[in-house]
């Protein structure tokens, strides 16, 4: 049986041990790990992990960025697939508003995804208009990318 890895001593410890019993910040870059490490995980055991690296990353004042808006839309899509629609719609609605004043250090295309998703999300609950004005939205600004992309490589 090989050695636990630090990746896994990490995951065991953020999944069983409070966040206040963590003397110090996780580096950014182990907890970024550990949620790519969750995305193989049952949905569930996503929600509690994704949980507890968004707490540490705010705990340790790491930006808003597109690492920061990936576990956020983890966590939103694990929300959905364990029953929680009303908490993904939430944290889908918390990444969008983060493209209102971080924009420029934020990957465009999961402002796409975020759309999208929340289309998606509006649908299963049954809010058709606000559903189709996601997807529209998202489309609009697929559109908008694509051509963007082209004006840089011309």
């Amino acid at each position: 049986m090989e050695a636990p890895t630090l990746q896994y001593k990490l995951l065991i410890a953020l999944f069983f041990l409070p966040i206040n019993c963590l003397a110090q910040c996780a580096k950014r870059t182990e907890l970024l790990a550990l949620f790519e490490r969750s995305l193989s995980a049952s949905y569930a055991t996503q929600l509690t992990i994704d949980a507890s690296v968004l707490s540490q990353w705010h705990r340790c004042n790491y930006p808003y960025d597109s690492s920061y808006v990936s576990i956020k839309l983890g966590l939103a899509k694990a929300h959905f697939y364990t029953g929680n629609t009303e908490e993904a719609l939430h944290q889908l609605k918390q990444v969008i508003k983060l493209y209102d004043s971080n924009a420029r250090f934020l990957n465009p295309e999961d402002k796409i995804k975020s759309y999208y998703r929340l289309g998606l999300y509006l649908k299963q609950n049954y809010e058709y208009k606000k559903a189709i004005d996601a997807f529209e939205l998202a489309i609009r600004l697929a559109v908008k990318q694509k051509k963007n992309e082209r004006t840089a490589n011309a």
